[in-house]
């Protein structure tokens, strides 16, 4: 396939094929399970009378090719024009799985397009994504954010920040929490400082998985010679490109452009200047950014520091529930009639975190009158207005009533200017908390469906070129296809906006109550059952300010956990969170609520018994998975294994040279037949049981 990169707009002679928006060039697709009587993923979409065929594929969610198709491989299905559904039985519980759907559309009537020569169109693709699985295990850790704050608003804000944390360590991140210098304008020193004070997180610990949030004005880099809204000469130059900050494989060099034709002057780009040259990310981008900055909205009436405030509360009421969004998303297509289709990252996506049809084209982006989870809108644009959608003296005064939003038009993609659309669509009244601009390139929302955070979505651009498509064409000229792509892995992609949020943030879980810990030939910790609840994890630290261990890979059901890892005389505090079954259009997966933590203990269980070699299994019984907690007294040659009752064995687990102190197996119980076993664990000669017991 052809990779055409294009940085003006694609000319489409004839009206037909331009008559169509974003959803011409979609599959919007979303997706119900079932686990009985046979585990199913049954797809479906909307028809489109221009297909004449779809095809199925499947991959690994966490497996990316982003240059190509490498990934997806070959078609698990090819289906005609009228086949609107695919029920995919090749699947296993407790596993994600990420599908995409490509229609091939003819255009009515010829067609053609310009790419220097006038070509035929013969036919067109279109693209469509869902994450899906079912009951999909919970996440335990979702990782680090770094929280970097703009140093005169470190006092300011106090208040509004200890409780972002709080939240924020209730959905299971943990937080490390900075001063960063403050730069109103351009300063490339104090961005140096920024990228630094980030290094020095991330070296510690560098297979973490982290966050970067950034709250204030905090400084901007530029970098690039780029033009992604096709304005030749005025706005050709540096961008705002916070990737920077996420960005330690890349190369950030300042020699090549020498670019002096932009009229603002922050888009001027020469050698030395501290903005950076290249204008596409040249390494895959490992940490989303998202930046909460209010600086230069003088259209406002309220000050920098208000308009902080109020987002901070909005993102409290989200993640409290206070807010509660319908499952609808609002789509403003103010273009319509290009062939890239802008409004695609809308109907690509939205299909299954809302509902194939409820995505509702005919309303107003700025219709307060319903609150909906997720709006899109775009039109011509300036850097204080979009077309159709809104402007500086809507914004400002105006409540825009939906969570998670895109906006697209040109200018205002350059976000670090006076009254930027998309600064100030996420400052305004109401709800919203993140915006991207979205189009050039576009973004794929579907990993929102099964409660990943939208720092996920914005990698996803980020790193993208062809492993997510959007506009493709077959032509004359070109019967392999042409992909239309403007501006793929472009550093000038943002969020606005924090990137820790789920669209399931604003459903917390009842938390358990009544914690207890009582230590005797172990550490048992107790709690009262949640209704309604499918499980408990249990967490164990030694400070309540955390980080907190998984003590337990799945959930177990009882009220009730035994820690024999935990050492005499040590100080330790546990934590209990209940599980829940989500069910969204993508799938159902398990999410846990905020945690109640114990106080801390210091651990009294025998001196004798702390030397003793120690083996158990968590939860008894089992379903597909557990953990088998063992602890050696002094370093020693371990093996760990499970036989049936007559003796014979089924699995080897372990066999090697351990240190001394606690330990944790996983035990591939979804490998076991129900019934019952014996897990064996011999150590300095000596042979020591525990019973397993595995129940569905």
């Amino acid at each position: 396939m052809r990779i055409v990169t294009i940085l003006l707009f694609l000319i489409l002679q004839s009206g037909d094929l331009l008559s169509q928006d974003g959803k011409g060039f979609s599959v919007t697709v979303e997706a119900k399970v079932q686990s009985t009587p046979n585990p199913a993923i049954i797809l479906s979409w909307n028809k489109d009378d221009r297909a004449e065929s779809y095809a199925v594929f499947r991959k690994d969610p966490t497996m990316h090719s982003w240059s190509d198709q490498a990934e997806w491989g070959n078609a698990i299905a090819n289906l005609g024009k009228d086949d609107l559904t695919y029920t995919d039985e090749n699947v296993t519980s407790g596993i994600a799985y990420e599908y995409q759907i490509l229609k091939v559309c003819t255009p009515a009537g010829i067609k053609t397009l310009n790419l220097g020569v006038t070509d035929t169109v013969t036919s067109y693709f279109g693209s469509g994504y869902v994450l899906s699985g079912i009951n999909v295990s919970p996440v335990l850790s979702r990782g680090t954010v770094i929280l970097l704050i703009d140093s005169t608003m470190m006092m300011p804000l106090s208040a509004e920040i200890a409780r972002l944390e709080q939240d924020l360590k209730k959905e299971l991140w943990t937080v490390i929490k900075r001063s960063a210098p403050r730069a109103t304008a351009f300063n490339p020193e104090a961005v140096t400082t920024t990228k630094e004070i980030i290094f020095s997180i991330i070296e510690k610990n560098p297979n973490e998985l982290y966050s970067i949030l950034l709250l204030g004005r905090i400084p901007v880099p530029y970098s690039g010679l780029m033009a992604p809204d096709g304005h030749s000469p005025d706005h050709v130059g540096a961008w705002p490109a916070d990737v920077y900050y996420a960005d330690f494989d890349g190369e950030w060099s300042d020699e090549s452009i020498n670019s002096s034709g932009a009229s603002r002057v922050e888009n001027k780009n020469v050698p030395g200047d501290g903005k950076f040259d290249k204008s596409q990310n040249d390494a895959d981008i490992k940490y989303p950014v998202g930046r909460i900055d209010f600086y230069n909205l003088t259209s406002f009436a309220e000050t920098e520091l208000q308009l902080l405030k109020r987002y901070l509360d909005k993102n409290h009421a989200f993640r409290s529930g206070a807010i509660k969004p319908v499952y609808e998303a609002t789509v403003d297509d103010n273009f319509g009639a290009y062939g890239e289709g802008f409004s695609g990252s809308a109907y690509r996506g939205f299909g299954g975190l809302v509902g194939k049809d409820n995505i509702v084209a005919n309303r107003e982006f700025l219709d307060s009158t319903i609150t909906t989870m997720f709006s899109y809108g775009c039109g011509a644009g300036s850097y204080t207005s979009c077309a159709g959608v809104g402007g500086i003296a809507e914004f400002s005064k105006r409540p825009i009533t939906s969570i998670f939003t895109m906006i697209f038009g040109s200018y205002f993609g350059d976000w670090d200017s006076k009254d930027n659309v998309m600064r100030s669509v996420v400052a305004s009244r109401g709800t919203v908390l993140t915006t991207g601009w979205a189009a050039r390139p576009h973004w794929f929302f579907h990993p929102m469906g099964l409660g990943k955070p939208i720092g996920e979505v914005l990698l996803g651009a980020q790193n993208n070129t062809q492993q997510y498509m959007p506009s493709i064409y077959v032509t004359n000229r070109y019967p392999g296809g042409v992909y239309y792509q403007v501006a793929p892995r472009g550093t000038h992609i943002a969020l606005i906006g924090d990137p820790t949020l789920r669209m399931t943030s604003n459903m917390p879980i009842e938390t358990p109550k009544n914690i207890g810990v009582t230590s005797t030939v172990s550490a048992q910790i107790d709690w009262e059952s949640v209704p309604n609840a499918n499980g408990y994890l249990v967490y164990k630290s030694s400070s309540e300010a955390g980080p907190f261990e998984a003590l337990t890979p799945s959930p177990i059901t009882e009220t009730t956990f035994n820690d024999i890892k935990a050492n005499w005389k040590q100080d330790v505090v546990y934590q209990v969170r209940a599980v829940m079954l989500r069910e969204t259009k993508s799938g159902s997966f398990y999410e846990v609520s905020a945690p109640n933590t114990s106080e801390k203990i210091n651990v009294s269980v025998d001196e004798n018994t702390a030397q003793e070699f120690r083996i158990a299994c968590s939860p008894q019984p089992m379903s597909y998975s557990g953990i088998i907690q063992f602890v050696a007294p002094h370093a020693v040659q371990a093996e760990i294994s499970i036989h049936s009752m007559d003796g014979r064995l089924m699995k080897a687990l372990l066999k090697a040279r351990i240190e001394s102190g606690g330990h944790s197996l996983m035990v591939p119980a979804q490998e076991l037949p129900i019934g019952m076993y014996m897990v064996r664990m011999i150590m300095d000669g000596k042979s020591i049981t525990t019973p397993l017991i595995i129940s569905r």
